[in-house]
């Protein structure tokens, strides 16, 4: 008996692969990369190969459009993209990646659904705009992407920093969806007192650009807060700062500074200890002012610093104290006053021109209004001077006259 042996047919069993689709890439003006994973195939044998494909169709509608085939080999990666062509801007689609081994069964990976957006086959051209809600550690940077409408694929970001040579500092990055092409991002740790130089950068799958490098100042404001900054005053003779500070936890009292002066002129400075007991003050006389050389009847800037441990508070402005005129009024002021008896500005209200008469001889005339802006300076003759106020707004101005160390002012109306 002759016994047969049988030689059973070589079999490999292959790996089991699975395949994973991902939401496509958007890679250009009608087309896109479909995006998918075949895990799994570094676990296939060298002369594998594997044939990877993504089906497309628009949403629930019509057969199955196929991408071109790729054909790898375990080495290749688990990370496939296979361009798709020809899609329409705006309307739904599905996609589903496909791949088998040796052309043997098809493995399927689920149905993800997409958008055709449109998108700017170039780099996106980017403009930093401006910083708003500043404080004295945060801001919000906004920048702009040009012809968004043709690139909602663009995502956008800031450097910012001290240095506008080396923004060493850089934002998150935010998608940029304002249908105008806006995009702004909250920063936070900024220093206190500090210039901040920041740029708005744009990208895209084309590439990326960066706008202009613009600039805004943080508030020195630190831990110390100097608030309700008040004047009033019980007769002609003195007037009285009041205010308040908080100071919160830092040590008292606190050194502080307190400077009143004209635009023009100089400045009358006290230093002193904040005490911490609730709002303090300051009262000033019109002979300190009068020695001082500041006019009481032209605007007035003033200052508050208090300091403690390197944070500085600081508030003021710009005030008109009005007549202080009274019997203690001594010194170069009051000869002001009197100098300026002979002087008129007629006619008082104007319309378009003002006459000078009897200002004297090299003297120098300016007009501001009552927070202290000067809107021109004018060299008066002997007699009478006629000057414009035609480009003047309808309100109440103050005519400055000065000539060989004296200063007097009037005020007129121009309506």
């Amino acid at each position: 008996m002759i016994a047969l042996l049988a030689f059973a047919t070589p079999f490999f069993v292959h790996a089991q692969i699975d395949v994973v689709t991902y939401s496509p890439y958007h890679n250009g003006p009608f087309n896109v990369l479909m995006h998918g994973h075949v895990n799994n195939i570094d676990d296939l044998a060298v002369y594998d190969s594997v044939a990877v494909k993504c089906y497309y169709r628009p949403a629930g509608a019509g057969p199955f459009l196929e991408t071109e085939t790729l054909i790898a080999t375990r080495d290749h990666g688990t990370h496939f993209e296979i361009p798709a062509f020809g899609l329409t801007v705006g309307e739904d689609y599905e996609c589903q990646f496909s791949a088998s081994v040796n052309y043997g069964p098809e493995m399927l990976g689920a149905v993800v659904e997409f958008t055709m957006f449109a998108m700017a086959a170039g780099v996106p051209e980017t403009e930093t705009y401006y910083a708003e809600h500043i404080s004295n550690n945060t801001a919000t940077l906004i920048g702009f992407v040009e012809d968004f409408a043709a690139d909602s694929t663009a995502s956008g970001y800031f450097r910012y920093g001290e240095n506008p040579a080396l923004l060493d500092l850089v934002s998150p990055t935010v998608n940029v969806i304002d249908p105008f092409g806006q995009f702004e991002v909250d920063i936070k740790g900024l220093p206190s007192g500090k210039i901040i130089n920041f740029q708005a950068c744009a990208t895209n799958l084309s590439g990326e650009s960066c706008g202009d490098i613009v600039h805004f100042l943080t508030p020195n404001k630190g831990n110390i807060d100097v608030e309700n900054l008040s004047m009033y005053s019980e007769d002609d003779c003195e007037v009285t700062f009041d205010f308040g500070v908080d100071i919160g936890d830092r040590p008292l009292p606190a050194p502080a500074t307190f400077k009143i002066g004209n635009l023009l002129g100089p400045v009358y400075t006290r230093e002193f200890w904040y005490q911490g007991f609730g709002a303090q003050g300051i009262t000033l006389t019109n002979t300190m002012l009068a020695e001082a050389g500041i006019d009481p009847e032209l605007p007035v800037i003033i200052t508050l610093t208090v300091s403690s441990y390197g944070e500085i508070g600081k508030t003021g402005g710009t005030v008109f104290l009005g007549d202080m005129d009274c019997d203690e009024f001594a010194g170069e002021g009051a000869g002001l006053r009197l100098a300026g008896n002979d002087i008129s500005i007629y006619p008082n209200p104007a319309a378009t021109t003002i006459s000078i008469r009897n200002a004297g001889d090299n003297a120098t005339f300016y007009i501001a209004d009552l927070r202290g802006k000067i809107f021109g300076q004018y060299a008066l003759d002997i007699g009478t001077t006629d000057i414009s106020v035609d480009n003047l707004s309808t309100g109440m101005y103050i005519g400055v006259f000065e000539s060989e160390g004296f200063r007097v002012t009037k005020k007129f109306i121009v309506e």
